[in-house]
This record gives structure tokens, C-alpha cells and sequence, in this order.
């Protein structure tokens, strides 16, 4: 199993491990939530070159579409791991009742940035099903 396969399959474990955020404590949601964002950012280094091919190539629909989905997963995970952040309870303890926002008010958008975020990643999944199902065969010997 390549490195590559390992990373991907620690964060689709993780992203699930968060969606099922009323079966483990809530502290738990936190932590995996900004480990979360470093997993993504070790995806995307990466995956570094497929940035650097944006400006190569035709420019079909198709990969209109798989660039178009690859770019609002990668602004999804950063807009639901910041209003992750802000409605934290860490910054409650911090800063007591004197936040610059709604705290509930932000928690409402981070759930619904959560929802986006889970049928971009099932999209995300489904664009790239070759190279997973690929790696879970090479990775099992089937």
C-alpha cells in the first residue's frame, strides 16, 4: 500500500468519523475536525502537479466538471474547518460571551457547509472511482 492510498483512506475515515458527530463526543469532532484540515493539505502537496497541469491541456466539458467539483471540495473543506473553528468551544472557554458574532448563528452555516461538503466528497469519490477501486485491489492483492 503506497502512501498515496494511505492518506486518502485515513481521510475518507476521518470526514466519515465526522459526519457521524452525535455518536462520539464533541471534543472528538474538534480534534479530528483541524487534524482534518492537515490530512487535506498533505493531500493536496500531494496532488501539487494536478495544479500546476491547470493551465495544459483541452479544456472539455468533462474536466470543466472535474475542476469545477475538485475546487469547491478543496473551498468547502477550508469554509466548513473555519466556521468549524468559530463556533468552537474552545473560543467560548477563551472568550467568554464576548464573541463578534452569533456562535449558533455560525454553527447553523457550519452544518449546512458540512452537508455540501459530504455530496462534494461523494462526488469527488465518484470522479475518481477508477483510481480508488485501483488502489483498494492493488492494496488488498485482488
Amino acid at each position: 500500500m503506497n502512501r498515496r492510498m494511505i492518506l486518502n483512506t485515513i481521510m475518507l475515515g476521518m470526514f466519515i468519523f465526522l459526519f457521524a458527530f452525535k455518536l462520539f463526543p464533541r471534543p472528538w469532532h474538534q480534534i479530528i475536525g483541524v487534524a482534518i484540515l492537515l490530512t487535506v493539505l498533505f493531500h493536496v502537496i500531494n496532488n501539487r502537479r494536478w495544479f500546476s497541469a491547470l493551465h495544459r491541456g483541452r479544456w472539455n466539458r468533462k474536466r470543466r466538471l472535474w475542476t469545477t467539483a475538485n475546487l469547491a471540495l478543496l473551498v468547502g473543506v477550508i469554509l466548513t474547518v473555519i466556521t468549524g473553528i468559530l463556533c468552537s468551544d474552545y473560543l467560548h472557554i477563551t472568550y467568554g460571551s464576548t464573541l463578534p458574532y452569533n456562535a449558533h448563528l455560525v454553527s447553523g452555516i457550519h452544518k449546512l457547509f458540512a452537508k455540501i461538503l459530504l455530496l462534494l466528497i461523494a462526488g469527488h469519490v465518484f470522479f475518481h472511482w477508477k483510481a480508488f477501486s485501483s488502489w483498494i485491489r492493488h492494496g488488498l492483492k485482488i
